[in-house]
């Protein structure tokens, strides 16, 4: 790459969302920040919400200057991102393609393990898929593997999901890199409030290592370690957004806020922070339930924290133990119960299809939800996502073509799966409600009855419960008549 060239990064449309400007891309942000540092010239293309979103693609290509795109993937975007490639090579033919995020960093790794165990299988599809269609791609942390990807003659994979390599992060460096770059979107369009104050977002630790099986990247380095932050770096963070966008609500994407004991320090911090400006913050943020006691919930409490999040997943025993989940149905109930003491709100995340799902176990769920009476809740299809023990550890059905087979430890009850397309389907996890589909069916179940029956379940508990459902908030149209991209849809670096 010749010296300032600009580098353009591409954050592909959401369309399976409900809504889709409602949560922040903090990675690529992050790797604009790095990019920025090196005095590299930035530009952010965010597509989410554009519904003629190839359009906005081939107008930008004709409007930049930039030869290096780099793009951010989830595994339900691959689909969109294979589109937008294709749309910038019939414009710019001999641009490089850097693609990273989730998608790849689990694909990654699963095809890693059927290298080491010297087999190929739908992993090796699938990473050839990504090899396909772009011309790098980045598995793990881009911090230090965006500036090897841009450099010229670099083609395939830069392995930074790797332990043993100088491009896997630890902790002790996690304060030495920039803070995302927000300026580079339009931070204000995204509407997502606590407590009706528009909230911004952060992200105070990497990774978590329990090994739940529908859980993506349980077999990627990346994902599994827990690698915090300072206090004090995040305090830096949290105090720019509010200097710089007025913020007094925020959303942590850490997996676990209460992993490590540093949560209290952490909390200190934030109350400090809170003093300094002379401002009354809100938070809100996700729990492991057989972590969570009751000084916890009075710390996160007294910091702001007034809503958190529950993977409770299932409300049977059985389901929780195949799934590796290493809570149980009384730590649920007890963290929802300490959330109410301390006048926090919980809102519990439960997943239908998973080894051995029955009617009886989806009812022993929905019994869970309208007993507890969380404040909120989903109920979400399981989807057999590369980097999941669920897609990494299935065999091929002996009888059955394009079907998977798991088995759950200790049980040996099954969950079988379609073969996904990751480049043409857009399977998700968490949809628009009445849309979902399953593509995972067990024993007892059929894909079409499990889809409905988790329509029931949410239509029974947002009835017991008087919660309201979603909001959609459709993708909307880009008029050409505006001439060039505005700031709403592409920003550049100063």
């Amino acid at each position: 790459m010749k010296d300032k060239e600009r580098v353009a990064l591409i954050i592909p449309p959401s369309c399976f969302l409900a809504s889709e400007k409602v949560f922040v891309s903090l990675g690529i942000l992050k790797i604009a920040a790095c990019l920025e540092r090196a005095e590299v010239p930035v530009s952010i293309l965010d597509l989410n919400g554009i519904s003629n979103f190839l359009e906005v693609v081939e107008k930008f290509c004709y409007e930049t200057d930039a030869r290096t795109f780099g793009i951010t993937v989830v595994t339900p975007q691959f689909p969109y991102s294979i589109q937008i490639v294709k749309a910038i090579r019939e414009i710019l033919p001999t641009a490089t393609c850097v693609g990273g995020g989730p998608h790849i960093t689990s694909v990654c790794a699963a095809y890693k393990r059927e290298k080491k165990l010297g087999i190929v299988s739908r992993a090796h599809k699938a990473f050839q898929q990504i090899e396909n269609t772009f011309n790098v791609f980045c598995a793990g942390d881009g911090e230090e593997a965006i500036m090897l990807a841009i450099q010229p003659g670099i083609k395939g994979l830069i392995d930074a999901d790797d332990p043993q390599s100088q491009l896997f992060l630890q902790s002790y460096q996690l304060d030495s890199y920039p803070l995302p770059d927000r300026t580079l979107i339009d931070l204000k369009s995204y509407k997502y409030t606590i407590d009706d104050r528009p909230a911004a977002s952060y992200l105070s630790q990497l990774g978590c290592p329990y090994s739940c099986t529908f859980c993506n990247g349980r077999l990627s380095p990346s994902f599994r370690r827990v690698r915090t932050r300072s206090a004090e770096n995040l305090k830096e963070e949290i105090g720019q957004i509010y200097q710089d966008f007025g913020f007094t609500a925020y959303m942590d994407y850490a997996d676990e806020v209460n992993l490590y004991p540093t949560l209290f320090q952490d909390l200190h911090h934030l109350m400090d922070l809170q003093e300094e400006v002379g401002e009354s913050f809100k938070f809100r943020g996700f729990i492991k339930s057989n972590l969570f006691t009751r000084e916890q919930a009075r710390a996160l409490r007294d910091a702001g924290f007034v809503e958190l999040c529950v993977g409770v997943e299932s409300g049977s025993s059985r389901i929780l133990q195949n799934i590796q989940k290493k809570s149980t149905v009384e730590q649920n109930m007890r963290s929802v119960e300490y959330c109410h003491e301390f006048g926090i709100r919980c809102k519990s995340f439960c997943s239908l299809g998973h080894a051995g799902e029955s009617e009886e176990t989806i009812e022993a769920t929905r019994d869970f939800l309208i007993s507890t009476r969380p404040d909120d809740f989903d109920a979400t299809c399981v989807v057999c996502y590369g980097g999941t023990s669920y897609y990494d550890l299935a065999i091929e059905h002996p009888t059955k073509k394009g079907v998977w087979v798991f088995e759950a430890k200790g049980t040996k009850d099954r969950l079988y799966s379609y073969d996904i397309d990751f480049g043409s389907d857009t399977s998700y996890y968490k949809g628009i409600p009445g849309q979902y589909r399953s593509s995972v069916f067990t024993d007892h179940l059929s894909a079409e009855r499990l889809a409905r029956l988790r329509d029931k379940l949410e239509e029974e508990v947002r009835s017991a419960l008087k919660i309201p459902y979603y909001q959609v908030t459709p993708a909307t149209k880009y008029d050409h008549s505006m001439g060039i991209l505005d700031s709403s849809i592409v920003r550049h670096s100063n």
